[in-house]
């Protein structure tokens, strides 16, 4: 193939959420976004998995865009980045995502009849990613995604709270395949930093996912094939940081995971 092997898309919001007005609908559990931190590490981390990516896959082998600013990474941006990274033609076979920042659970209106999670029978809640001037909700992202070719796999990090359902991605859990999902689609690898009705830690160092995935990338028996490095995140994210990594995956892609990861044979 001519071209990049893999398209990588870096996305990173470090700014706490917006507040929202009153006639909007409201964060879950009564939350304000005052009180959330100022994501300092985030350009660094994306900077990191840039260095990474780069490093495995070689320079050539991959293009690059990187959405990331304190003040500026607008919804609009982050609508038209993956958009374009999806649409834009030749699309390489491979889709890298990592998406890092605030993610928030809202309650949905009793009348809004699209997908969500219900924690009780009564309150149904949306996953949005925060961006600096609105919410990317969780259908808008799948419904981007969706529109990949359907040659081109995706591999997503993503690394907020209420990790699992930001993307909607529905598959196969904790590294068992079920056949009859998805056979013979190219298939989907999204791993999350924390369930979907679950915050996740902002660590010292950054995200749970980045801190973890900087840890066990120093030893390369932990990365060498998309199956050990999915278990030594969660094994070690589990043991270190007392966190679970949520692993989903379509059947089609049994096989992928024993492949080497983001190599440019991809």
């Amino acid at each position: 193939m001519n071209g990049p092997v893999a398209r990588v898309l870096l996305i990173g919001v470090p700014a706490p959420p917006p507040i929202r007005s009153t006639n909007e609908r409201k964060l879950a559990y009564g939350k304000t976004a005052v009180g959330f931190p100022e994501l300092d590490t985030v350009p660094e981390e994306l900077e990191w998995f840039d260095d990474l990516l780069t490093a495995r896959l070689g320079e050539r082998n991959m293009s690059l865009t990187r959405v990331v600013s304190p003040a500026n990474t607008t919804s609009e941006k982050v609508r038209k980045a993956i958009t374009e990274a999806v649409s834009l033609e030749p699309v390489p076979p491979l889709l890298i995502l990592y998406l890092a920042g605030h993610g928030v659970q809202f309650e949905r209106p009793a009348d809004d009849d699209g997908a969500a999670i219900s924690l009780n029978g009564s309150r149904r809640f949306d996953e949005a990613f925060a961006t600096s001037d609105g919410y990317v909700l969780d259908r808008e992202l799948k419904r981007m995604l969706d529109a990949k070719p359907a040659t081109t796999r995706l591999i997503a990090f993503v690394d907020t709270c209420h990790a699992d359902g930001m993307l909607g991605v529905r598959g196969v859990q904790a590294l068992d395949i079920v056949e009859e999902l998805a056979e013979g689609e190219f298939g989907r690898l999204v791993i999350s930093s924390s369930r979907k009705t679950m915050t996740a830690p902002e660590l010292r160092q950054g995200g749970v996912l980045s801190t973890t995935l900087r840890r066990i990338v120093e030893d390369p028996e932990n990365v060498r094939t998309y199956r050990t490095l999915c278990a030594s995140l969660a094994r070690v994210a589990a043991e270190v940081y007392q966190q679970q990594i949520v692993v989903r995956y379509t059947a089609a892609d049994g096989t992928f995971l024993d492949t080497m990861p983001f190599a440019s044979e991809t």
